[in-house]
């Protein structure tokens, strides 16, 4: 079994000459949990909404920078959002989220979109301001904080996400068996309260939704690579 992380979608297009294929060499099983994106701010940023943000930066347009972590999901979320806010916003790659927060918090970079749990304790400290939340539903980490679709973005929908595969051509009884058997224990009442506590949302989707969401992610992210001329080799 393989347990991977959203960049098993990007990494296609990052890395030539990678030994497997995705869609030849796995079997998706299980969507096993999500953690939603949020755009973060220096807490002296004088914004307190995305509109504000977005109208702040439409009247500077490049002055404003945001930081990503590296070439995940953190990046491609800032672009889209970009994309869906048509707001022009330099960007400041770091190595690694811990300089980037720093840079971050120091007002060094205007924005950051990362995942609820790696900002909460930043937000409710002050030394952050979330201004949405881009899942369907606000993050149980900040209660406070919108959602993008209540925030005028109901479009913006980006997480991370970790998911459970086989390799290909694992008996389908198999397949069935673990799927069965990891969604009922994601249905926990203590697994879901662990998952809860780091802000992350427990799936358990079909192998079907899986494959579905595998393959999209690495259209869109695949889209973005290749405009931003991005590598990672």
């Amino acid at each position: 079994m393989l347990f991977a992380g959203d960049a098993i979608a990007s990494n296609p297009h990052l890395y030539k000459g990678l030994s497997y294929d995705v869609f030849r060499d796995l079997a998706p099983v299980t969507l096993l949990a999500r953690v939603p994106m949020t755009l973060v701010v220096p807490a002296g940023l004088p914004v307190n909404t995305v509109q504000e943000f977005a109208a702040y930066a439409r009247a500077r347009p490049g002055q404003l920078s945001y930081a990503s972590p590296g070439t995940g999901v953190s990046l491609f979320a800032a672009e889209i959002f970009k994309r869906t806010a048509g707001i022009d916003l330099t960007h400041v790659p770091y190595k690694g989220g811990a300089p980037a927060m720093t840079d971050l918090m120091s007002g060094e970079v205007q924005a950051l979109v990362t995942s609820v749990f790696s900002v909460a304790p930043q937000v409710r400290a002050g030394k952050l301001k979330a201004l949405a939340v881009a899942s369907e539903r606000r993050s149980p980490l900040l209660p406070q904080t919108p959602t993008f679709a209540e925030a005028g973005y109901p479009d913006f929908l980006v997480a991370s996400w970790s998911a459970l595969f086989v390799p290909a051509g694992t008996p389908a009884p198999v397949v069935r068996r673990l799927h069965a058997d990891f969604a009922k224990a994601l249905r926990s009442g203590e697994v879901e309260a662990r998952f809860r506590e780091l802000g992350a949302e427990a799936v358990g989707s079909s192998p079907e939704e899986l494959a579905a969401l595998v393959k999209k992610e690495c259209e869109t992210f695949g889209k973005l690579i290749r405009e931003l001329g991005i590598t990672a080799n």
